[in-house]
């Protein structure tokens, strides 16, 4: 006669069946949801830069300083690329390969017998 703690082999196998599949659409919900924030991104309008300051006009005499407005603007663009690639495609990419990897996970759960 059985005690009431142990399962059988069958309900075992169930057990880790249902397990198994809750990780595997739990992957793929991340993987999905990394591809719609993806195209989201992706889809968003490009900031515009903001315009360039006015130089100010040098005194009567005086040599005028050199223009640097278009770097300061290349500065925040590169600021701006430093933004989307550093937080936004980064963190992207780090949720794609964990949804991948519990996807997997959950794969090779589903398979052991």
């Amino acid at each position: 006669m059985a005690s009431p703690t142990t399962t059988t082999p069958s309900e075992s196998r169930l057990a880790t069946r249902l397990l198994a599949l809750v990780v595997i659409l739990l992957g793929l919900a991340l993987v999905g949801y990394v591809f719609f924030q993806a195209k989201a991104l992706f889809e968003a309008p490009t900031p515009t830069l903001p315009p360039a300051p006015p130089t100010p006009k040098p005194l009567p005499g005086a040599t005028p300083a050199p223009d640097n407005a278009v770097g300061t603007r290349a500065l925040e663009a590169g600021w701006r690329l430093a933004d989307l690639l550093g937080r936004r495609l980064l963190s992207l990419l780090v949720m794609c390969v964990a949804g991948s990897l519990i996807a997997a996970l959950g794969i090779r759960w589903w398979g052991k017998r």
